[in-house]
């Protein structure tokens, strides 16, 4: 994966994944979220290591929520033969 210089300072994946954990912990009545994205490229990611570290992190309310991933690009270049 593409590394980032600040992420440990900035506590980057504990902030992004405490983010989503609260945002699914309330109903749509109570101002919960219906579903969740990941936008664009995200985690340029080929050994799957920070992939499962990010999701080990996610509760298991998270998983009555919808995640709708789009494709990479660039995972579809790397993977695919032309």
């Amino acid at each position: 994966w593409v590394g980032c210089q600040y992420g440990s300072t900035l506590q980057t994946l504990q902030r992004i994944t405490g983010f989503i954990n609260t945002a699914c912990e309330k109903d749509r009545s109570e101002g919960g979220i219906d579903f969740w994205m990941i936008l664009g490229d995200n985690f340029y990611d080929r050994s799957g290591e920070l992939s499962s570290q990010f999701f080990s992190m996610l509760t298991a309310k998270r998983s009555r929520r919808s995640l709708r991933p789009p494709p990479a690009i660039t995972t579809i270049g790397w993977e695919a033969a032309p």
